[in-house]
C-alpha cells in the first residue's frame, strides 16, 4: 500500500530488468524520476491548468480529469546519496530490488538488493494473516515495525505500520493517510495560488 513515484531508469540494469519500477524513498507523489544515460537523477516537473466540464471524459463523474499537466520539463536533483527502486514483472513475477548510490549528482554505482535481504510475502497471504488476527499487540507491532533511524524512509515505515494492522484497522488507516495527503497537497496548491 501507500504512494510511490515512477522510475526510469535508461542505463541497463545488473540483472538485465526492463519492467516498470517505483521508488518510495522520494516525494511519493505519483511523480516521474529518470536515471539518465549520463548518470544524472532527474525529476519531471509541470505545471496545471483545469480542464472545463466540457473536456472531461465523464459528466457524471467531473473530478476525473479535471486537471492537466502542461509544460513537462526535466529538473537535474543534483542527488547525493543512495536511494531504493523496484519492480517485478507482472502480478506473479519476480521481484527485482535495486539500491542506487549517488555522489554530488553523478550515479556511481547500482546494487542489486539480495532477494533474502527483504520478506518474501505474498500480498494474498498478508491479507489472509490479517484475517486471522482480529487485534494486533504492541508485542506483534514492535516485531515488525523498523525502528532505527537508518531503517526505513518514511515511506517505507507507513507501510510497515500499516501492514502491522488487523485488515479492517488497516483499510481505515489508510483511507485516513489518503484523506490528509489530498489536504495538505490542496493546501500546498492552493498557497501556490
Amino acid at each position: 500500500m501507500g504512494m510511490f513515484d515512477h522510475i526510469y531508469c535508461e542505463i541497463p540494469l545488473p540483472d538485465g530488468f526492463t519492467g516498470e519500477m517505483q521508488t518510495k524513498d522520494f516525494d511519493r507523489a505519483l511523480g516521474t524520476l529518470l536515471i539518465r544515460a549520463d548518470g544524472r537523477l532527474m525529476m519531471e516537473e509541470c505545471d496545471w491548468e483545469d480542464v472545463p466540464l466540457e473536456g472531461r471524459p465523464d459528466p457524471k463523474l467531473p473530478f476525473i480529469g479535471s486537471r492537466r499537466a502542461i509544460n513537462k520539463r526535466w529538473r537535474d536533483l543534483d542527488f547525493h546519496g543512495e536511494f531504493r527502486f523496484y519492480g517485478s514483472g507482472g502480478f506473479a513475477g519476480d521481484w527485482h530490488e535495486y539500491i542506487a548510490c549517488f555522489t554530488h549528482g553523478a550515479l556511481e554505482a547500482i546494487h542489486i538488493v539480495p532477494k533474502d535481504a527483504y520478506p518474501q510475502i505474498e500480498p494474498s497471504a498478508r491479507r489472509k494473516k490479517a484475517q486471522r488476527d482480529t487485534t494486533a499487540t504492541s508485542t506483534d507491532a514492535d516485531r515488525t515495525i523498523p525502528k532505527g533511524k537508518g531503517d526505513f524512509t518514511p515511506g517505507r515505515r507507513l507501510d510497515a505500520i500499516l501492514a502491522a494492522l488487523p485488515e479492517d484497522r488497516r483499510l481505515e488507516m489508510e483511507s485516513r493517510v489518503g484523506e490528509l495527503i489530498a489536504e495538505v497537497a490542496k493546501e500546498i496548491n492552493d498557497s501556490r495560488s
